[in-house]
């Protein structure tokens, strides 16, 4: 026979008895969620921003005007109309404002929200800059669904109504 080795005891208890000695998380592994996902990409065309992304199974295309652009990159930093552009029943160019566009707080990502886009769209400042200057191609955008509110705990009623007991004492 060959001889098995022994684990040493824990605090008297013998081995057999000691079921998780590996992780502090007895064996369930904790993982978080990423609050973004791939959406889409911005391009530059002509002289605006295109902005190429899927939400509720449709695509969909919008644009940042060369104004709109100026205005985000100016210093004033004032937000930009998201515009989408459809022809009409008599083949008129509609333009139609759907959202706005502006620098984050923190200056480090260019937010896109519209009435489609199903979260707030985000491009890196850098790409976006990349972008706009003909550095880049184009740039991915990625969403942005912050996690669920946790939902308040239910009220628990801590005590018996004093006519219950008394009610069960006469």
């Amino acid at each position: 026979m060959i001889a098995e080795e022994q684990k040493p005891n824990m605090a008297g208890l013998t081995s057999a008895t000691t079921q998780s000695q590996g992780t502090a998380t007895n064996g369930m592994e904790v993982r978080t969620q990423s609050t973004f996902s791939r959406a889409g990409s911005i391009t530059l065309e002509k002289q605006a921003l295109k902005i190429d992304y899927e939400s509720f199974g449709q695509a969909h295309t919008c644009y940042i005007s060369g104004k709109g652009i100026r205005s985000i990159t100016g210093p004033s930093q004032f937000p930009a109309d998201v515009e989408e552009i459809t022809e009409g029943i008599d083949s008129t160019i509609v333009i139609a404002q759907i959202g706005k566009a502006w620098r984050s707080r923190s200056g480090r990502a260019l937010v896109i929200r519209t009435v489609q886009s199903d979260g707030d769209l985000m491009v890196p400042w850098s790409q976006f800059r990349k972008v706009i200057g003909g550095q880049a191609a184009k740039a991915i955008i990625s969403r942005f669904n912050p996690p669920p509110k946790p939902q308040p705990r239910p009220v628990v009623e801590t005590g018996n109504n004093i006519s219950q007991g008394l009610a069960g004492g006469f």
